[in-house]
């Protein structure tokens, strides 16, 4: 099974499992410098200035850290200009994915 990119399960780590109905954003601006590792992509959340950032366990949600989706983009290192690279996210709140335990 591929996902939106082509990329097949066998080939990704963790991300969409194909269950569930995906709702995808039109694409985003990113944040400088923003580095996406693993073919399956990252829970991302938005900056103070409505960029889009991979969600650490740093994020503090009293400061409006929330979840907004999974970008599903590949394993890239965006541009060192903020909204330089945009992406689609996935908001779905059906959407299933496969994470490892240790994420």
């Amino acid at each position: 099974m591929a996902n939106s990119l082509g990329m097949t399960i066998s080939r990704i780590k963790w991300g969409y499992s194909g269950k569930g109905t995906r709702t995808l954003s039109s694409p985003l601006p990113v944040g400088a410098s923003e580095v996406f590792k693993d073919a399956g992509g990252h829970f991302v959340w938005f900056d103070t200035s409505r960029r889009i950032e991979v969600a650490g366990s740093g994020n503090n949600p009293d400061a409006g850290a929330y979840i907004l989706g999974w970008a599903e983009c590949g394993e890239f290192t965006a541009s060192s200009t903020e909204g330089g690279d945009t992406i689609p996210v996935d908001t779905s709140t059906e959407s299933q994915y496969w994470m490892p335990a240790d994420a």
